[in-house]
Order: structure tokens, then sequence, then C-alpha cells
């Protein structure tokens, strides 16, 4: 179910430029660009927001239980969602807050101010492994973000490791010579550890002899 599925016209989305499609549009879901949202014409800007809007949320007596005895429809997918929450959270600053309202209104004449969430068919192919589902565009951005500072927290504390790891244990036991107190050939992982900790040493040094110049 998409968003021609609920509007009154389907070529609205056909009359905008190229340049209304965000990047992170896909096939049945619209995204608007933000910066041609923001110097589009007051038209264009409602048929985007409504078609956005409608491409997410829908009349909850397509996929809704409804239990009269329960109150009406059971929300069970998420909801009720009211216009009035969601359009501003979504395109506040990006249009002025009378073009929201303008479509805030019609929805609210159209269905009222609970719509439930449109339930995505995931094709048969599908592979969780490797697919990504998104609320926002600033999603993927937000979470490479936190990937990043992980990273960043996993070397510092592997640096921390190496640093405090005795000489001896970079070796490996079975190449100890045993007629003297000396170190035998380096295990793989005794050479990884010491290319690690001269390296991370290095910069220490760097950095502190910037530090006490400043």
């Amino acid at each position: 179910m998409g968003w021609n599925d609920h509007m009154d016209d389907d070529n609205e989305l056909g009359n905008l430029p190229p340049e209304a499609f965000s990047s992170w549009h896909v096939d049945g879901q619209f995204e608007p660009d933000d910066h041609w949202l923001g110097i589009a014409q007051r038209d264009h800007q409602i048929i985007a927001i409504r078609a956005w809007f409608l491409d997410r949320y829908c009349d909850p007596a397509h996929n809704t239980p409804y239990n009269g005895r329960e109150g009406g429809y059971q929300f069970i997918h998420g909801g009720p969602y009211d216009p009035a929450d969601v359009l501003p959270q979504r395109f506040s600053g990006a249009v002025t807050d009378d073009v929201i309202q303008e479509v805030v209104d019609e929805l609210h004449e159209q269905l009222g101010d609970e719509w439930a969430p449109v339930q995505v068919d995931i094709p048969d192919d599908y592979d969780e492994d490797y697919g990504v589902i998104v609320e926002t565009s600033g999603q993927p951005l937000a979470r490479l973000r936190d990937r990043l500072a992980q990273s960043r927290q996993y070397w510092r504390c592997r640096a921390i490791s190496v640093l405090s790891c005795s000489p001896a244990a970079w070796y490996s036991p079975r190449s100890l010579p045993a007629s003297n107190h000396s170190y035998g050939r380096p295990s793989l992982t005794g050479l990884i550890m010491m290319k690690q900790s001269s390296s991370i040493s290095s910069r220490i040094f760097r950095y502190s002899a910037i530090s006490r110049s400043s």
C-alpha cells in the first residue's frame, strides 16, 4: 500500500520536478528533498507534505482490528497518529507553519485525528541481514555515527591494553631459548602488538610534545 492508494489524484507527484525527490526516495515511498521543499511554491509543498503523510499513515479500517466492546479500533501496529503531531515533527523548519497547518486541517477533515501506520509489504526475497528500515532520512547517518563512536571506543580500549602489556607476552613461549633469559623469536601476535604499541607510543609522544609547546 503506497501513497497513491489514498490520494484523489494519482498524478499529483508526477507534477513535481525531479529535484523534489530526495536521494533517500525508494520506489513506493515518497521522501521529499528538504532543500527543494523550502523553496518550492506553496501548492507543491502541500502536495509533497500530504503525499509523505499518506505514504506512511492510512485509514485504520484498512488493517486495524475493530472491537466495539473495547472502544473501537485496536491499534496493534502502533498509533493512533495525529497529523497535527506527526507533520510538525517532520517538516517544522522546512516549510512555514501555516503550510503544515493547511495540510493538517485537510487530513483532519478527511479522516480525523486517528490514523494507523501503513503496513509495508516485505518481498519474499527480503534478507533481514542486509535490510535497513528507517523512519527518517537522517537515521542512516545517525546510525553510522554511533558505529564510528563504538569503533573509536573499541580501539581506544585496545590501545590501553597494548600499552599496559608486558613485552614478554609479545613473544611465543615456545620460541624462548632454554639456555638464557633473552627473548626468542616473536610470534605473529607479538609482532602485531609491537607494531600497534610503536605506532600508539609515537602518537602519544607527538601529541605530548605539541601540548607542551602550546
